[in-house]
């Protein structure tokens, strides 16, 4: 029975940053989801591919659904989160294509961004290293490399655009003064790094809370000028208290980030999502791009799907090599004891040595 690929995993959409945080870190010891899957032998290879926005595992297996199911099952137990949160599964052909489309950037923050590919390398590179790959995700590997390589050589090089960036430029859009009071609630990696950035940008009154000063937000917002919220609960909790602003800063700007969404209300002023901001200007590749990459996905999973169905060429090398070893060794002698002359025994055992030593080689390098 051949091989499947499937496909576990819960992206930005899908889970907040601590539930993928935390998701990643239950299956890191022996005794997590992967390696009860693995030792039970559910399947025979896994990968988990962890970024900033997406926490997934690549699953090989001789029944893809059965496996993904037991891991995904598996996964939920560790969590002890209700409602349960929402995972994705794909398998089979549904698989490759969304492990493609995620290694090319289609399903990334910033469309087409090559970081992802990167981490989605370094992700079999370490799983390979830990002997948790087979012959199919090690054909699946390959296969990323080429895509990430063909992607190069028609397309150009994106650059990064960080969540902190498109905040910057939504407050710029909206004439934010550099001396107007912003308040950021949410201090992850998403909070500090949006701090950071408006300070680089000369904002001078900008304030960092976290749950712990709650309380100290809740007192300061109402006069701030720009809320940012980035906090990652599983909904939306938090309700901005009402701006009390006055002259031209009438109306505040209020900027969620979360996702989901975390923001409840924001009364008196203007709301924006994270949908909101990666629909700006650079975040979508052009029209002609994306159809490009989508083109190089098909080409790159129809070629993956082939390779899968092919035997595997390792096993039956190996095969070849020790029959070759035999003959040499054990049944060549035996022949060659009928021959009386010494020079023409050398002769004939240096000539089959040869041949079926390019034989075999032949074979590796996959020759008829």
């Amino acid at each position: 029975m051949p091989h499947e690929l499937a496909v576990v995993g819960m992206n930005y959409r899908e889970a907040s940053t601590a539930l993928r945080a935390k998701a990643a870190a239950v299956d890191r010891d022996e005794n997590g989801p992967s390696g009860a899957l693995l030792t039970g032998k559910f399947a025979t290879g896994i990968v988990r591919i962890e970024t900033c926005s997406r926490s997934e595992w690549v699953i090989s297996a001789h029944d893809g659904k059965w496996a993904a199911e037991l891991f995904r099952a598996a996964l939920l137990s560790r969590l002890q989160i209700s409602p349960e949160p929402r995972l994705h599964k794909k398998c089979g052909s549904a698989a490759i294509e969304y492990l493609l489309r995620v290694a090319i950037g289609l399903d990334a923050v910033n469309e087409g961004e090559a970081a992802v590919g990167k981490q989605v390398l370094r992700a079999f590179t370490e799983s390979h290293a830990q002997g948790h790959t087979d012959r199919i995700l090690n054909l699946a590997w390959n296969e990323v490399g080429k895509l990430l390589h063909h992607k190069r050589r028609v397309l150009p090089a994106r650059p990064h655009i960080g969540i902190q960036k498109l905040v910057l430029e939504q407050l710029l859009e909206q004439s934010m003064k550099r001396e107007a009071v912003v308040c950021i609630f949410g201090a992850g990696q998403i909070g500090r790094a949006v701090f950071a950035t408006l300070q680089q940008h000369s904002f001078a009154h900008v304030h960092l809370f976290s749950r712990a000063t709650q309380n100290e937000f809740l007192q300061m917002a109402p006069q701030a000028a720009a809320v940012i919220v980035a906090s990652g609960a599983p909904d939306a909790w938090l309700t901005v208290p009402k701006a009390q602003l006055s002259g031209c800063e009438s109306l505040g700007v209020c900027i969620d980030v979360g996702s989901p969404n975390q923001v409840i209300s924001a009364e008196g002023r203007v709301y924006f999502t994270l949908d909101h901001l990666l629909a700006r200007p650079g975040c979508l590749l052009p029209e002609n791009e994306y159809e490009r990459l989508l083109a190089l996905i098909e080409t790159h999973a129809e070629i993956l799907r082939q390779r899968m169905l092919q035997p595997d060429d390792g096993k039956q090398l190996q095969a070849m090599a020790a029959e070759r070893k035999n003959f040499l060794h054990s049944k060549l002698p035996q022949v060659l004891a009928e021959v009386s002359s010494p020079d023409l025994q050398k002769s004939i055992r240096k000539e089959i040595h040869h041949l079926t030593h390019a034989l075999l080689k032949r074979a590796q390098r996959g020759e008829r």
